[in-house]
């Protein structure tokens, strides 16, 4: 019995699963596991197949000849494209039409291969068409009748666009063997969308589609930009001075590794181990780097203590307000020695600096990112004469796989040029996925067991990263992490940079624990009043 056969005649999920399977194989020549994407068929409405080097996952929800053509379009890409290619400068518009393109080169090639496939995914296409997520003329819109166009040749349009997408597309066809020759193409279309003021719904743009995969095989986001190489692959060095050589600029390390969970309001649950949040600090060469975690020390408030019963001494403002209040008739308090002790320690800080591409941006002559630095110095300050534990982190994002997280300071840290140093070395890159920076914070915070403990996030912009493109996705994901961590027993509050951004970051960490600061310049001094604040709760 053919492959395809096998899937239309079993009956029960697990034997339609391996039906699929042995279908894949069939096409591809490859033997990868075919498993569900969710247990809730109800909210996959934009859900799409998502293909991995060793799994194709599925929405449970579609049609088989949807499910059918998900895997022949995943075999398509199995044997024709190439995996994890670099995005380079391209933005989110860009990388949907390169997708788009590769998406209809892989399947001309996949029908030249097996053209009994014509009909199935010509089905398809012509369903995306009918059903497309935006209004005419809208990006969703136009991509889905392009990808018919191209895959129909009898489709008749009269948008100029889609008919110069075809054509362009057909000039190519005899040499579609070469995944890089129609990169131009999609270049060319992008173009022209911008020209013609076409915006991409980045909150809930989905492959036109639902038998396409949402295009994650194709891409390798983490050699996006420039800085994420200069930030962590290598570090600059003082001129004339090799690395190494009586250097002291620190090294960017690598520390651990870990995976959290992230909530997708859309099917109401958590995603179980979905991020990677990667540990860093700034090592100096003379140091030796860490190969765990870095754990929190104590630190030592040693100081006399006034009004004891006993002691090594006398406190002589207790002696005499005692023989004052004997003369006067009072029994007075005879607590009138000192000795050494440890005065309390009121509460544990962590200040979580917001590090992506934003923190670039110019404000009154200097970047946000120096304003943080400057900010988090004069914190650390405060909270040192304040005698509190107070530790520096930061976070960026590059998808998913790579939250990088800087410890930049320790809680007990008695070196303040330390701090100074990494401030220095630190480079804002990528995106914002608060919830998983907020997570791994939480659980850093964990540690600290006496007093109060606090999490303040300064930032000058909402969650994203380029792997989202539903906005209100990562905000949901950061009103759980906030929600979490105060189930913990912690308090988090974030000060914002920008007041267009307030009102979201509101939404994230509630009324009354956020403050927007209008004037960057003043933000050191923000900073300073939010930690008295939080002193008094």
């Amino acid at each position: 019995m053919p492959a395809s056969a096998e899937y239309a005649a079993s009956g029960s999920t697990t034997r339609s699963l391996d039906a699929l399977a042995h279908v894949l194989e069939a096409l591809a020549g490859r033997s990868l596991s075919v498993q569900w994407l969710t247990d809730d068929p109800g909210s996959s409405a934009t859900s799409r197949p998502i293909l991995r080097a060793d799994a194709v996952l599925l929405p449970p929800s579609g049609s088989p000849d949807q499910h059918l053509a998900a895997i022949a379009h995943a075999a398509a890409h199995l044997l024709f494209s190439r995996p994890a290619q670099a995005t380079g400068k391209l933005k989110p518009m860009g990388i949907a039409m390169a997708s788009a393109i590769e998406d209809a080169r892989v399947e001309h090639l996949l029908i030249k291969r097996y053209p009994g496939l014509r009909a199935l995914l010509l089905q398809q296409a012509r369903i995306a068409c009918q059903q497309a997520q935006g209004p005419d003329g809208s990006f969703a819109d136009l991509v889905a009748r392009l990808n018919l166009a191209l895959l129909d040749p009898s489709y008749a349009t009269d948008d100029y666009w889609v008919s110069k997408g075809r054509q362009l597309f057909n000039a190519h066809e005899s040499s579609l063997d070469d995944h890089a020759t129609l990169r131009n193409v999609a270049s060319v279309l992008a173009n022209d969308l911008g020209q013609m003021r076409v915006r991409m719904n980045l909150q809930g743009y989905a492959v036109p589609c639902r038998h396409g995969d949402d295009n994650s095989y194709l891409w390798q986001y983490e050699h996006t930009s420039e800085h994420s190489l200069a930030s962590v692959d290598t570090a600059p060095t003082r001129a004339g001075t090799p690395a190494g050589a009586g250097d002291t600029t620190p090294q960017a390390q690598e520390l651990a590794r870990y995976s959290y969970p992230e909530w997708d309001y859309r099917l109401d649950r958590h995603r179980q181990r979905w991020t990677t949040v990667i540990e860093r600090a700034f090592v100096a060469p003379a140091m030796r780097a860490p190969r765990v975690s870095i754990r929190p020390t104590a630190l030592d408030h040693r100081v006399r203590l006034r009004r004891q019963w006993e002691g090594e001494d006398i406190d002589l403002d207790a002696a005499t307000e005692l023989m004052i209040d004997r003369r006067t008739g009072s029994l007075g308090d005879a607590r009138i020695h000192r000795r050494s002790g440890r005065s309390p320690r009121h509460h544990s800080l962590l200040l979580l600096l917001d590090l992506s591409t934003s923190a670039n941006d110019v404000v009154d002559g200097r970047t946000v990112l120096s304003l943080e630095c400057q900010a988090a110095l004069a914190l650390v300050a405060a909270a040192r004469a304040n005698r509190d534990r107070v530790a520096v982190h930061g976070f960026s994002s590059n998808t998913r796989e790579q939250v990088d997280y800087w410890r930049l300071s320790e809680f007990g840290s008695a070196e303040p040029a330390a701090l100074e140093l990494s401030l220095a070395s630190v480079r804002a890159c990528h995106s914002t996925r608060i919830g998983a920076a907020i997570r791994h914070a939480a659980a850093n915070l964990s540690t600290e067991h006496h007093g109060s403990r606090h999490l303040v996030l300064l930032s000058d912009g909402e969650a994203s990263d380029v792997d989202v493109f539903d906005t209100n996705y990562l905000r949901e994901d950061a009103a759980a992490a906030v929600r979490e961590a105060r189930r913990a027993g912690i308090h988090v509050f974030c000060l914002a940079l920008d007041s267009q951004a307030g009102p979201a970051l509101g939404r994230i960490f509630g009324h009354g624990n956020t403050r927007s600061v209008l004037r960057p310049s003043a933000l050191p001094l923000a900073l300073r009043q939010l930690h008295e604040q939080l002193g008094r709760a």
